[in-house]
């Protein structure tokens, strides 16, 4: 029979990801959060090309992945939606691929806080622009300014938060804009905004 779900969230699982996830190309629903996962993130999962959503609230997120960087391919994963792309308090360092950029249906939950990611955030991620609610991209090391390009998720409704980066210089004016509809808005916490 076709696998259609990978739930495997909080199990205590040790080691790497297999490679071989990259194999079941007809999984909508994916999940190996919350383990003791370590290693690298499989390029092959940007194989996985069906996924719509995290099978759970874990996706990627929760495991021992020190030092480990995003890979490229995973901005494939374009049919997801919502619930949605967490890839969180993962010990992931590096830059944010600008292919994530991509997952421009992605309508909720798109969370890559609470690792070490550094540089800028991608000017892509403008494109996600079909987001309403819990775009996540705080405590990193995110620096420089923030691209004028988020002002572009104006359907945004609630939590779009940057707080606890390095970021500097000032809010952009299009971004700002975003807080009068958005139910929980924070960039200015932590930050260095209003200085170069």
């Amino acid at each position: 029979s076709t696998v259609t779900t990978i739930g495997y969230s909080s199990q205590g699982y040790t080691g790497t990801i297999p490679t071989e996830f990259g194999l079941l190309t007809d999984v909508t629903q994916f999940d190996v959060g919350y383990n003791e996962l370590t290693g690298n993130l499989p390029t092959q999962l940007g194989r996985m090309t069906k996924i719509v959503t995290a099978a759970d609230y874990g996706f990627l997120s929760g495991n021992e992945h020190d030092g480990a960087t995003i890979p490229t391919e995973l901005g494939a994963l374009t049919g997801m939606t919502y619930g949605g792309y967490f890839i969180y308090t993962s010990k992931l360092e590096g830059t944010v691929p600008s292919e994530l950029g991509r997952m421009s249906v992605m309508a909720s939950r798109f969370h890559l806080n609470n690792n070490k990611l550094n540089s800028t955030i991608p000017t892509q991620f403008g494109q996600l622009n079909q987001m309403k609610s819990y775009f996540h991209l705080v405590s990193n090391q995110f620096s420089s300014t923030i691209p004028t390009q988020l002002g572009q998720l104006v359907q945004m409704i609630t939590t779009f938060v940057l707080y606890s980066n390095s970021f500097c210089g000032g809010v952009p004016t299009q971004v700002q804009a975003l807080s009068n509809g958005v139910a929980t808005w924070d960039i200015t916490t932590g930050n260095s905004i209003g200085t170069m």
